[in-house]
């Protein structure tokens, strides 16, 4: 006597031998989204819109208008593509910014950002970052004798953006003068390429006052525009000195940054090299040197959980914590686990995830560990998955990622215990796989579109395969009788006549159950019949005429089955 029901499916162990695996583990699966316990498709991808460049790799969408309450307006947003897959765009580290700005980073193109304003007109992205002036002032002061009172002051400029983005000051001139008096300040001739993307409207002069501790600082004197040539500084100390010192001696534009992420405190972080640069906090122009921190390895790229920032390499991963550029301190991590590739990272608040050659890496601001070692050996990892060309986002507590070109793929959930591995074939053509930050949909890229993946609402189910465990009998028997327990989800096809023994899944079927059998002690498994899934819950005659002790059934379908009944007789079967 022998009868097998599996309810609470879960994905796949390769690391464990078929015939030891938990009852409701597979031995093998594809395409399955288990995240409840029930066996299910992910749901077909359905176009947004056609990509401008059939070549983009990358997109960004930006709403017009608020979608508060509502639900996302693809259609009506503002869509930017880019063609380099390793195309970083993170939104404005500005609170409620009132130019809608984005940021962009990418190992084929300068730093670059455009204003919603722009884009709208259709102009194209500016460089990011403020140059210092090449040229001094010219300043003639007043004449004195030793008998007059006299000062020594520097002058110096700084270009200003449309934006307000203040650069570093250009070289200082330094002159002595009648205290009081009009000192005459004349403008170097503005560059011919100044504005080569780049949006600067004016410059801003400011000269040194001496405070009482004898160190003297830079004060704002004025703003004058591109076209003027020169002015007259007849202003007092005390007129100045009250509206601040200049804040922007260090704000550099940033180097050829290869990437970039958002972090908190109004913090921008990017890399090149073994280096990894801050932007000022709330200043994402301004990228000042002195914030910048060498590693012992190329880095791949980076990651951030909570306020750690964690900076993955070709070796080991390092964590960087804290509030302020100026205040970080940085932990090499404890394994040698290098990152495969940076699309394979994903940031999330239990730690930042990555491809190692490994399987699957958890990093955070203490330790890295690995988040797949219990069920996938290394040499499973390679072979059931292309973690080089992953693109991978989270999905509530999972890790979702396809393979560039491919499509092929993994979902991994290892959340409140349960061990979820199911490798995923969501067809060719895809080059990405992107999270929008508005909506939480998941976007893939490529085929000359854009598609939500596993939409909701009647887009028609992917159909998954998901085979049992091999189940040894008391003795060698005949299972003759299933149940499948099943419902039908929205966008299936209208069933067709009944095939008595289905060799495949037509378009036209909502499932079939295979049965496959060892008819030589467990050394091969033979296909030994199929039924179609016709009915929930209704009794299946299997086929008969032999007798086994190891036994597995396969599961392919588009509907969300709930529970599997195998019996030797439909007798046996009311029981289990």
């Amino acid at each position: 006597m022998g009868a097998i029901k599996i309810e609470s499916f879960i994905g796949m162990i390769p690391a464990q031998d078929p015939s030891l695996l938990p009852n409701s583990a597979a031995s093998d699966a594809i395409d399955a989204w288990i995240s409840d316990g029930s066996l299910q498709g992910w749901k077909a991808p359905v176009t947004i819109r056609p990509l401008s460049d059939p070549n983009a790799s990358v997109v960004f969408r930006v709403p017009r208008s608020s979608e508060i309450g509502r639900a996302p307006d693809f259609e009506g947003s503002r869509w930017f593509e880019f063609t380099d897959p390793f195309t970083d765009v993170v939104k404005s580290p500005l609170a409620n910014d009132a130019h809608g700005r984005i940021y962009v980073a990418s190992p084929s193109s300068p730093p670059k950002y455009i204003s919603a304003d722009r884009a709208s007109f259709g102009l194209d992205f500016l460089l990011l970052g403020i140059p210092a002036p090449d040229d001094a002032l010219s300043v003639t002061a007043p004449d004195w004798d030793t008998s007059a009172p006299h000062t020594v002051r520097s002058y110096v400029f700084t270009w200003v953006s449309e934006f307000g983005e203040e650069g570093p000051p250009s070289p200082a001139v330094t002159r002595t003068g009648n205290q009081v008096g009009s000192w005459d300040v004349a403008f170097p001739s503005v560059p011919p390429n100044l504005n080569a993307q780049r949006s600067i409207t004016k410059r801003r002069v400011y000269r040194t006052v001496t405070g009482s501790n004898g160190v003297a600082d830079f004060y704002p004197v004025g703003d004058f525009g591109l076209s003027e040539t020169a002015f007259s500084d007849t202003a007092n100390d005390s007129d100045i000195t009250g509206l601040g010192a200049l804040p922007s001696a260090s704000w550099t534009p940033p180097p050829a940054l290869q990437g970039i992420v958002a972090l908190p405190n109004g913090m921008l972080a990017g890399w090149v090299g073994s280096e990894v640069w801050f932007c000022e906090p709330y200043r994402p122009h301004a990228w000042p040197g002195k914030y910048a921190l060498s590693f012992g390895f190329p880095i791949v790229g980076l990651g951030f959980s909570g306020v750690t920032l964690v900076v993955l390499t070709t070796g080991h991963p390092y964590a960087v914590t804290g509030s302020h550029p100026s205040q970080t301190q940085t932990v090499e991590l404890n394994a040698p686990e290098p990152c495969l590739g940076r699309r394979s990272i994903v940031s999330s608040q239990d730690g930042v995830y990555y491809a190692s050659p490994n399987g699957l890496v958890c990093a955070t601001g203490a330790l890295v560990f690995p988040a797949t070692h219990r069920f996938v050996r290394k040499t499973d990892w390679m072979t059931l998955t292309d973690p080089y060309s992953f693109r991978a986002v989270r999905v509530n507590a999972s890790y979702t990622a396809i393979a560039a070109g491919s499509g092929n793929g993994v979902h991994i959930d290892t959340s409140d215990g349960k061990i979820v591995f199911v490798p995923m074939r969501q067809g060719g053509g895809w080059k990405n796989l992107i999270r929008d930050i508005w909506s939480s949909e998941l976007l893939l890229v490529g085929n000359g579109v854009v598609a939500r993946m596993d939409p909701t609402g009647d887009a028609p189910t992917i159909p998954f395969r998901w085979r049992s465990k091999i189940f040894q009998l008391p003795k060698k028997d005949n299972l003759g009788a299933a149940k499948v327990f099943f419902r039908v989800p929205p966008g299936s096809p209208p069933q067709g006549e009944e095939v008595a023994s289905p060799q495949t899944l037509s378009g036209s079927m909502l499932g079939i159950i295979r049965m496959f059998a060892s008819l030589d002690n467990g050394s091969t498994y033979t296909l030994v019949g199929a039924r179609e899934l016709r009915r929930s819950g209704v009794i299946i005659r299997l086929p008969s005429g032999f007798k086994s002790e190891f036994w597995q059934f396969e599961i392919e379908g588009r509907v969300d089955v709930s529970s599997v009944q195998l019996a030797v007789s439909a007798r046996e079967l009311a029981s289990v």
